[in-house]
C-alpha cells in the first residue's frame, strides 16, 4: 500500500464519544503568523486560514450538520475536513509538506493544521466491537482499535479510534515489523475525560518514505533548498558533487588527499552512497551502495566513516568488536508488549533509508558466526528476518560501509594468503558494490603530520561534539533534495545499447582471466545491478531523470575497483585454476608427502589421518599410495606399515 485514506469514520467516532460530555466549549484563537513563520504552510493569508473554527450556528452548504454543545475538537475536524478534503475527490498532499517528531507538534499551534509525522506503531490494541450513535448514521454496530504512533525521539501520540475495515492487517503488519511511515493528519484538543490530552486525527497514512522525509527539516522548502543547490554548484567546475566534496575535504580537515587517489575516489564513492534510496521499481533489489574498504592502519579508512555521517539524515556507526556485532544486535531482540512478543529493531532495522557503519569489520571475519546470512538479506532484499519467537520481517533498506585490516596486519603470525587474509565468503564480497584497499602511504603521512602545524594555531577543546554544524545541515539538505526529486532515471534506445556494449566488452575482458572469470560466473546478476544502482545516484548527483553515456562510463569505473580487486583476490589459488588433470594428481600427493612427512604408519591410520586433513576417500588413498612407491617416493616395509621420507622446511616439492 502507498496511500491509504482513512476517511470519515474517525469523525463519527470523535462525534459520538464526545458530544455528549463536551470539555472544551470555546479556544483561544492562535496568531497566524506563527504557524506562517514556522512552517510555510501557504502564503494565503485570507479570513479563512486565520479563523481556525465556526461558531455552531455558521455552516455553509455541504457543511457537516451542527451538533448542539459540541466539544471545539469537533469544530476543528470539521474545518480540517471541509478545508482540505469535502468535495475533493484525490486530496492534495502538497499540504503536508514538513515532517514532525510528534513532540514538535503535541501542542495547541498544531491544532487543526495538516501535520505529516515520521513515525512508527508503537502499540496497537486487539478489535473492539462497539455500537456508537452518531447524529449522522444513528446506531452502528463498529469493529475498532486503537494505536499509538511513536517517533524516533520516542515521543508517543494517540491516534483517534480507527474502523477494523481499514487496514487492520496492514497497520498491525507495521506495528510488528517497526515500519516507519508517515501519518498525515491533524492535532485535535482534549475532548473528553478519557482523552485529557493531545490525540491525533489520521487522515493518510504512507508507507513509501522520500529521502526528504527524513531530514525533519522545517527550515527550507525543497524550492529553497533548489535554489541553494542551483547556488553551490555554481561554485565548482565539477558542479554540485564537486562543491560537496570539496566542502568534506575542507570542513574535516581531510590533508594529503593529492596523495592518495584512492581516497579521494572512496569520497566520491561516499556521495554516490549517500544519494542511494528505496528500492528498485519492481521491488527485486534495494538500490542503496555496499562499500568495503580495507587498509593498513592510518590508511584513511576513518575518515570515510565521518563522510559518511555528515552525509546521511540516518547513521548509524559500531565497532565489530561492540556487543551489539550480533544477530540479535543487528536484527533485533524479543520484546513482550502487553502479552505479545514483539521484535525491537536492531541496527539494520533501525538503519533503514540510512547507512550503518561498522569499523574493524576484520573482528567479524576473524570468528566463526553465522551473521554472513544476515548481511547477504540486507545487502540484496533491503530486509532482514527476525526468526526467534517475535518471527518478524524487519525493513532494513540500510547501505553497509565496513571498513577493515587484513588480518595479518592485526594478528601475529597470520598467513598472508589472500582468502585467508580477509576470510570474508565470496557470496558476501559479491554483494559489495564498491570494493577498494586503500595501500599505506608514507608521502601521505609525511604530508598529514607537516600540514597539521600551522602558524597562529590555537590548542583547545571542541565544544561541537555533539551538535550538527551549519555546513553539515546544508550538505545534507542538498543530499535529501537530490535523492528526493532525482529518484528515477529512464533508458533511452541509444544509452541502453551503449551500456549492454560496455557489459559485453567488460565480460570479455575478464573472461580471459581465471580468477575473475570463476567470480563472474557466480555474480553476473549482481554485477549489472550494481551497475544499475551506480547509473541511478549518478544521474541524481547531476540533476537528471535520463541517462546519458557519460554515466554508464563513469559507473563502470566504479565496478573496476571490484573487479580488480577481484582478480589479485587469491593468488594462491589461481595457479591451482590453471593446473591440467595430472598436475592436480601430482599436487595431491605432494600434499600427502607434506601431510605424512617423517611418519612411519599402518595403513589404516594413513586412511584416518588423509581423511580427516586432505578429505581423500580410501579407494584415492590406495591408489596414491601405490603411485608413490611405484616412483620410490615412499616405502612399504616388511612389517606392513608405510615410510614417509622427512621434508624440511626449507625444501620444495615440485610438480
Amino acid at each position: 500500500m502507498d496511500i491509504i485514506s482513512l476517511h470519515f469514520f474517525q469523525l463519527q467516532t470523535l462525534i459520538a464519544e464526545a458530544s455528549l460530555q463536551p470539555l472544551v466549549t470555546s479556544v483561544e484563537k492562535k496568531d497566524q503568523s506563527i504557524i506562517n513563520n514556522q512552517d510555510d504552510y501557504s502564503n494565503d493569508s485570507s479570513e479563512e486560514d486565520i479563523i481556525l473554527t465556526r461558531s455552531n450556528n455558521e455552516t455553509s452548504e455541504g457543511a457537516y450538520p451542527v451538533v448542539a454543545d459540541r466539544p471545539e475538537a469537533i469544530n476543528v475536524l470539521y474545518d480540517f475536513e471541509e478545508k482540505y478534503y469535502i468535495g475533493v475527490d484525490i486530496p492534495d498532499y502538497d499540504f503536508y509538506e514538513y515532517t514532525y517528531n510528534i513532540d514538535q507538534v503535541k501542542n495547541e499551534n498544531f491544532v487543526g493544521y495538516p501535520v505529516k509525522i515520521l513515525a512508527n506503531v508503537a502499540s496497537i490494541s486487539e478489535i473492539i466491537r462497539e455500537e456508537i450513535t452518531t447524529p449522522i448514521t444513528g446506531k452502528v454496530n463498529y469493529s475498532v482499535f486503537n494505536i499509538t504512533i511513536q517517533s524516533k525521539n520516542n515521543s508517543k501520540l494517540d491516534v483517534v479510534e480507527l474502523s477494523c475495515d481499514l487496514f487492520y492487517r496492514q497497520i498491525k503488519e507495521l506495528f510488528e515489523s517497526n515500519q516507519l511511515a508517515l501519518f498525515c493528519g491533524t492535532i485535535i484538543p482534549p475532548y473528553d475525560k478519557k482523552h485529557l490530552s493531545y490525540s491525533f486525527y489520521l487522515r493518510v497514512l504512507r508507507t513509501t518514505v522520500r529521502s526528504y522525509d527524513l531530514l525533519n527539516d522545517r527550515d527550507y522548502a525543497l524550492d529553497e533548498i533548489k535554489m541553494k543547490v542551483d547556488y553551490y554548484s555554481q561554485q565548482s567546475t565539477k558542479g554540485i558533487r564537486g562543491y560537496i566534496k570539496d566542502t568534506l575535504i575542507k570542513e574535516l580537515g581531510i590533508q594529503g588527499i593529492e596523495h592518495s587517489p584512492d581516497l579521494s575516489k572512496a569520497i566520491d564513492f561516499m556521495i554516490l552512497q549517500s544519494l542511494s534510496f528505496g528500492k528498485s521499481n519492481d521491488g527485486r533489489y534495494s538500490n542503496k551502495l555496499h562499500s568495503l574498504i580495507i587498509g593498513a592502519p592510518a590508511s584513511g579508512k576513518q575518515l570515510l566513516t565521518k563522510v559518511a555521517r555528515v552525509l546521511n539524515p540516518i547513521f548509524y556507526e559500531a565497532s565489530s568488536s561492540a556487543a551489539k556485532i550480533t544477530a540479535a544486535g543487528l536484527v533485533g531482540t524479543v520484546v513482550n508488549r502487553r502479552g505479545i512478543n514483539i521484535s525491537k529493531p536492531g541496527l539494520f532495522p533501525l538503519a533503514c533509508h540510512g547507512v550503518l557503519c561498522i569499523q574493524d569489520f576484520h573482528e567479524i571475519a576473524r570468528r566463526d558466526n553465522d551473521l554472513w546470512g544476515i548481511f547477504s538479506e540486507v545487502m540484496e532484499n533491503g530486509s532482514v528476518l527476525d526468526s526467534t519467537s517475535a518471527k518478524t520481517k524487519h525493513q532494513a533498506i540500510t547501505s553497509v560501509h565496513v571498513d577493515m585490516n587484513r588480518l595479518s596486519q592485526v594478528i601475529d603470525k597470520q598467513q598472508d594468503s589472500s582468502y585467508k587474509d580477509l576470510n570474508i565468503p565470496i557470496n558476501i564480497l559479491s554483494r559489495f558494490d564498491f570494493i577498494m584497499e586503500i595501500p599505506s602511504d608514507e608521502e601521505r603521512q609525511k604530508s598529514i603530520a607537516l600540514a597539521m602545524i600551522n602558524d597562529g594555531m590555537t590548542l583547545g577543546s571542541s565544544t561541537n561534539e555533539f551538535y550538527d554544524l551549519d555546513w553539515e545541515i546544508r550538505i545534507r539538505r542538498m543530499i535529501v533534495y537530490l535523492s528526493t526529486k532525482f529518484n528515477s532515471v529512464k533508458f533511452d534506445k541509444p544509452t541502453t545499447a551503449h551500456f549492454r556494449n560496455q557489459l559485453a566488452e567488460l565480460i570479455e575482458r575478464y573472461e580471459n582471466d581465471v580468477t575473475v572469470k570463476k567470480y563472474l560466473t557466480s555474480m553476473m546478476t549482481r554485477l549489472e545491478i550494481s551497475l544499475e544502482k551506480f547509473i541511478k545516484t549518478i544521474a541524481c548527483a547531476e540533476r537528471s531523470q535520463e541517462v546519458k553515456t557519460e554515466y554508464i562510463d563513469e559507473a563502470f569505473e566504479f565496478i573496476k575497483y571490484k573487479l580488480e580487486f577481484l582478480r589479485n583476490f587469491d593468488q594462491s589459488k589461481t595457479k591451482a585454476n590453471t593446473l591440467t588433470k595430472d598436475d592436480k594428481i601430482q599436487l595431491r600427493r605432494n600434499g600427502i608427502l607434506e601431510t605424512l612427512s617423517g611418519k612411519e604408519l599402518k595403513k589404516q591410520e594413513i586412511y584416518d589421518l588423509l581423511s580427516d586433513s586432505l578429505k581423500l576417500s580410501r579407494k584415492m588413498i590406495d591408489r596414491d599410495l601405490n603411485a608413490l612407491e611405484a616412483e620410490g617416493k615412499i616405502i612399504h616395509n616388511q612389517h606392513g606399515k608405510w615410510e614417509f621420507p622427512e621434508i624440511k622446511g626449507d625444501e620444495n616439492i615440485s610438480i
